[in-house]
Parts: C-alpha cells; structure tokens; sequence
C-alpha cells in the first residue's frame, strides 16, 4: 500500500514542476512559456508512463492536467500563437476546461468513469462520476469567472475539484490507494 502512495503521489509531479519553473521564470512574455510547460510535460509523459507500466488506473482529474500541459507544450513549440493567447486568456480555467474533456470522455469511454473506481457497480460509477463532472464544470465556471482575482481563481476551483474528488471516491465505497492499486498475488 505504501508503494501505491507513492505511486499516487508522483501524479502530481507534472503541475508541481510547472509552477516551480513558473515561479522561477515568471514568464510575462510568450517566449518565456518554454521552460515551464517544457518541465511539465515532461514530467506529465514521465509519470504516466510510470503508473502505466505499474498497472495504476490514472487519476483523471491528473490526466487532464497533464493534457494541459502538454498541449501548452506543443504549442508554445510550434509557436502557436492562437494558443498561447487562448490559454494565456483563460488562465487556470484552461487547465480546468482539459478536466472537463478528460471528464466527458472517461465517463463515455471507460467502464471506471470519471470518478476512476473500476470496481463499483457501473451505475455508482455513473452516477458518482456526474457528481464530479458537475463539480469539474463548476470549478471551471469559478476559475473562469475570477481570472483575474489569481489568488481565487487557482485556488479555490481546484481545491474544491479535489476536496470533492476525494469525498466522491470515499462515498463510492472505494478508498484511492486501494482501489487503484495493482492486484497482488496471493499464495496458500
């Protein structure tokens, strides 16, 4: 169980490196994107292949920021301007708009939905991973509303994502280390 915390934990590698070398190249001009979503792509492909080779189901709130980042990443690049200007106008709610994409698509696509239990009944699945896509569109709404408060905006939509992540997944009867991690083998 410990080694799944630590497996859990390296999910969020990707957005930590992203604003470490946001804080530390504090880009105000385009140009100075490069390291931090460089760092945190790079991160982002790193980690999931990790969890991947492990076996881990990734965490989808995780998944969609790492699709963030590497998008950002390319686009920065190949110097896409009508990107760059897109995420840099919405701010935090950008990464948070990838939640909600990653969202739709899990639910719709993956027997564990978005909530990312794959041993529930599907219609606790369903219904648990609703719940949270109508948190992640909330959370959005609130980013997207505040961006220019920076302080509410990155803060307070993502701890309520998370905080509700957290809760929704204990109510769908499934604790996250468990839950997520690999089978093990048994023997007698």
């Amino acid at each position: 169980m410990h080694n799944a915390g630590v497996l859990r934990f390296i999910e969020a590698v990707p957005l930590i490196l992203f604003l470490i070398f946001y804080r530390i190249v504090a880009p105000d001009a385009s140009q100075n994107w490069l390291a931090p979503y460089l760092a945190g792509a790079t991160g982002a492909v790193l980690t999931t292949c990790i969890l991947c080779v492990k076996g881990m189901l990734l965490n989808r709130i995780f998944l969609g920021i790492n699709i963030y980042l590497l998008v950002g990443c390319l686009g920065v690049v190949t110097q896409q301007s009508w990107l760059t200007q897109l995420y840099g106008e919405l701010r935090a709610s950008g990464m948070l708009a990838w939640i909600v994409v990653v969202g739709i698509a899990s639910l719709l696509f993956t027997p564990s939905g978005f909530i990312g239990v794959d041993s529930a009944s599907r219609k606790s699945i369903i219904t648990y991973s609703l719940y949270l896509l109508i948190v992640s569109v909330v959370a959005f709404l609130l980013a997207y509303t505040f961006r220019s408060m920076r302080a509410v905006s990155e803060t307070i939509p993502f701890a309520l994502l998370f905080l509700s992540y957290a809760a929704l997944r204990y109510h769908a009867g499934k604790n996250i280390d468990t839950a997520q991690a690999p089978p093990r083998v048994t023997t007698g």
